[in-house]
Order: C-alpha cells, then sequence, then structure tokens
C-alpha cells in the first residue's frame, strides 16, 4: 500500500499517493500527488488503513470504510471495491477502537463486544471457522476488558487491564480460530532515567501496511515494558509486540 493518509485536529482526513481500488477514498481510482481531502462526515477521530483498504471511526461511533473489497474486508455485506466512503451499518453500539489486518478488520464496542470481518484463511476473526465474513461478526471467547488490540497480516491480538495477551489466527506457527491466552516470557521492566512528562508514539507495520505514528496524550510515563523471549519470534510478529508493549517516549 503505496498510499498515506494524515487526520488534522479539527476531524478532517487527507491522503494522497497510490489509489488503486479507491483506497484514498475520494471518489477516484488514480494515484493523487498531493493531500486531497476524503469526504468523511466531520468528526472523524482515528482511522486505520489495511492492505488497500481503510476504516475511519468518528466522535460520534460511527464507523466507515472505503477501498479494496475482495474478502468483504469493508464490512457492508457484498465483495464490491468502493471509492468513497460508505457508512458500516451493521455494528449495534458505539465503536471505540479499531484495527485493520492485511484484508480483516478489528471493532471494539463501548460495551466490550470484539467484531471482526473480511478474511479468515488463517481463522484470524476468531469466529470458530475460517469462512470469510463480510458482515461484523462477534469474536468467541474475546476478553471484555481489552485495553489494546492490533491485526497482523492473518492474525490478531489484543492485551487487557490486566495485561494478558491473546492471539488467534497465524500466531507462532500455530493456527487458531478462536482467541487464545499467550503466555508471555521474561517480563523486564525498564526505568526511565528522569521523570518528566512524555509523549507515547506507537508505531507498528507489516507488509502491505502503513507504519502509522499517533500520540496519545499520557503525562508522566515512568517506565516501559520490554517483552523478551527466547526462541526466535517472526519479524510482522515482533513489530506487534513492540507496538502493544514497546512506546518509545520522547521528552516535551
Amino acid at each position: 500500500m503505496y498510499s498515506s493518509l494524515a487526520l488534522t485536529r479539527t476531524g478532517a482526513l487527507y491522503g494522497w499517493g497510490m489509489n488503486k481500488n479507491g483506497t484514498l477514498g475520494n471518489g477516484l481510482n488514480s494515484n493523487v500527488p498531493s493531500p486531497r481531502r476524503v469526504p468523511t462526515p466531520a468528526g472523524v477521530e482515528d482511522f486505520s488503513c489495511g492492505g488497500e483498504h481503510v476504516l475511519a471511526r468518528l466522535e460520534t461511533g460511527e464507523l466507515f470504510s472505503w477501498g479494496r473489497n475482495q474478502f468483504g474486508q469493508l464490512g457492508l455485506g457484498h465483495t464490491l471495491n468502493q471509492v468513497l466512503p460508505v457508512k458500516v451499518s451493521g455494528l449495534s453500539g458505539n465503536v471505540t477502537e479499531i484495527a485493520c489486518g492485511e484484508g480483516h478488520c478489528l471493532a471494539l464496542l463501548g460495551d466490550g463486544e470484539l467484531y471482526s470481518w473480511g478474511w479468515n484463511k488463517y481463522g484470524q476473526l476468531g469466529v470458530g471457522h475460517n469462512m470469510d465474513l463480510y458482515v461484523p461478526t462477534r469474536v468467541i471467547g474475546a476478553p471484555h476488558n481489552i485495553k489494546q488490540m492490533c491485526c497482523g497480516p492473518c492474525y490478531c491480538m489484543v492485551t487487557t487491564r490486566e495485561n494478558e495477551l491473546y492471539g488467534w489466527g497465524n500466531v507462532f506457527g500455530n493456527q487458531w480460530d478462536v482467541p487464545v491466552r499467550i503466555e508471555v516470557f521474561g517480563k523486564k521492566r525498564i526505568y526511565l532515567r528522569q521523570k518528566k512528562d512524555y509523549f507515547l508514539k506507537l508505531a507498528g507495520r507489516w507488509p502491505k501496511s502503513h507504519l502509522k505514528l499517533c500520540i496519545l496524550e499520557q503525562p508522566l510515563v515512568e517506565e516501559l515494558l520490554l517483552i523478551c523471549r527466547s526462541s526466535h519470534i517472526p519479524l510482522d510478529v515482533t513489530h506487534y509486540f513492540i507496538k502493544i508493549y514497546l512506546a518509545i517516549s520522547y521528552s516535551k
């Protein structure tokens, strides 16, 4: 995915770059050399980029999608590509968090329920089978106290408020079609040398995805949690351990 999206403080979303399959959501399929406004409703609060599709969450809790839809990853009940943002109507509550994989999506609702849809070859939707789903479907056995979540190319991971890690899909060479708690080895706490105000920046990347940098307004970060494992971890999984656990902190 050779394109970029940027969200302004006023809730406006802009896109530029490659526009294959309507990735930029501007009604066209031609490339865009400079930032152009994505015609979403006002008040975009967050967005997530997949292989060639995008989710945008409004401050009202509504969800919009556009781009490639080969596996039903837009959550619209069909597999037709969309070159303009379309509201995802199959969710019964306000969406609070979103994440995109290469061809699948996750959405967390305000009541703690987790939904998935799209490509499901490796069980990455967590619904107990490996058939693609064209509409949001509740993840079986997902924890209700999710703190963070992410999608890799063919897996999903979430952490809870109790700092437990769950994964499903193709994880560490295993294929799980429902969430499984993962034991993490070698926890080690790292303390910052100086106690100052910090901004947390989380970065995550896998092939065909964006490198996403987002600023979280959380002051007085005093320690980082580094997850180590003695055996080899695939590069894309490592990226998401970093995204979930390792915050790169910069002082003001």
